[in-house]
């Protein structure tokens, strides 16, 4: 097997593992039942926590369940984050950046990368060759 055979085949074994419709209707009702167990488990969380507290150490009422679900909503909404996947708001510095730019190397090691780069670049066929040289190559 050739360098870029193995690309090939990568694809060829995705293909193969796409699901079908009743797959992609499985995966959506999996889903929309996990969001509904989920949301009951919160829900009945919050009103437990706020029925065995609230009340003996606050004098407060009692909540039931979908005043519970409002209230974690509104806890949410006010203390939480605000991004779509719901993990909050993160300090991209606390991010460790993994990208690095040829002219950071030490000058040895930017010919070797780039020698590296010529071979890799000289087993592939002559017209992606050519795209990758002039900057049109499309990705995998």
């Amino acid at each position: 097997m050739s360098r870029t055979d193995w690309k090939w085949k990568i694809r060829w074994d995705l293909e193969e593992c796409k699901p079908g419709v009743l797959g992609i209707i499985g995966i959506v009702l999996g889903g929309l039942a996990l969001f509904v167990l989920i949301a009951f488990l919160l829900g009945w969380a919050v009103m437990s926590l706020w029925n065995a507290l609230m009340p003996p150490i606050f004098g407060l009422p009692t909540i039931g369940y979908w005043q519970a679900i409002g209230l974690f909503i509104l806890g949410h909404l006010l203390f939480g984050g605000h991004s779509i996947s719901g993990h909050g708001k993160r300090d991209s510095r606390n991010r460790r950046s993994y990208s690095f730019r040829i002219e950071d190397f030490p000058p040895e090691q930017r010919e070797r990368i780039r020698q590296r780069i010529e071979e890799e670049i000289s087993s592939l066929p002559i017209d992606e060759q050519e795209r990758i040289r002039k900057g049109t190559s499309r990705c995998c």
